[in-house]
């Protein structure tokens, strides 16, 4: 079970509900660093005065923001401190919309949102009232200093608290050249409808996969490959899923790992 990254209390009504916080998105894609190209050493990351072009130390950096070209405000720790929202340990229901009221673009990153100790029944009572009022409720909350517009909503048997972005956040629809609705025929907008009502199907995570990642795996084999003078990786075919697996087990990055691999790739070729 992976750590929570919150733990404190919803508010609904009367009632309050014991929860946890979890990550619901993990990255899989490989992630490159930076090398020295004339031997393959990692490149270290330095802070560098751009007045007179030192190394600084990061017990000399401090934090600001640029309000004019060229003119930044030193912001003071205490100064931060002070404009921080309080941390909080639960947070209340207050609002409540219908499903698909929110656009899509205020939408951030998804959490999952478990019972802690004591609180299934009044966790399960909860997730069923937004499931048969078609609502989802709305919130704010405070993690790791910061604090959230949030939403929460019914998938399958759990309920996910799903960050908002804020309104100023969002580019201004406005300032963009937007065709008009009227200038499409009716005739032509009913065609189109009924051609996408007839071709929608349920929606299988499977039918978007992940090609680029594929690819690199197979890449970075077939470099590791040549390396070592080793015939190269087969595509395709079950190798490259095996080869999915341990980079999301996270094996793609060690040396040793890379030893056992041909053994999963050849299972792949039975």
């Amino acid at each position: 079970m992976p750590r929570a990254l919150w733990t404190g209390t919803i508010g609904f009504g009367r009632i309050d509900i014991p929860v946890k916080l979890y990550g619901m998105v993990k990255e899989q894609r490989p992630r490159f660093r930076l090398l020295h190209k004339e031997d393959g050493s990692p490149i270290r990351m330095e802070y560098v005065c751009q007045k007179d072009g030192l190394v600084v130390d990061k017990e000399d950096l401090t934090n600001g923001f640029e309000d004019q070209p060229g003119h930044f405000v030193v912001v003071d720790p205490d100064e931060k401190k002070a404009a921080a929202v309080g941390p909080s340990e639960s947070f209340a229901l207050r609002d409540f919309v219908k499903q698909g009221d929110i656009e899509p673009r205020y939408y951030d990153t998804p959490y999952y949102l478990l019972p802690a100790d004591g609180g299934a029944r009044a966790y399960a009572f909860l997730r069923e009232a937004l499931r048969d009022s078609g609502t989802v409720g709305l919130t704010r909350f405070v993690m790791r200093k910061l604090q959230h517009g949030a939403v929460l909503h019914v998938s399958g048997n759990v309920l996910v608290l799903s960050t908002l972005r804020f309104g100023a956040d969002l580019f201004d629809l406005s300032r963009l050249d937007v065709p008009a609705v009227d200038p499409v025929p009716r005739q032509e907008r009913t065609m189109a409808r009924d051609l996408l009502t007839s071709l929608a199907r349920p929606f299988d995570p499977k039918k978007v996969p992940d090609e680029n990642t594929d690819n690199l795996v197979r890449a970075i084999y077939a470099s590791r490959d040549r390396d070592k003078g080793a015939p190269p990786t087969p595509s395709p075919g079950r190798e490259t899923q095996d080869l999915l697996e341990l980079l999301q087990k996270g094996l793609i990055k060690s040396e040793a790992v890379h030893e056992s691999a041909p053994d999963s790739r050849a299972a792949g070729r039975t």
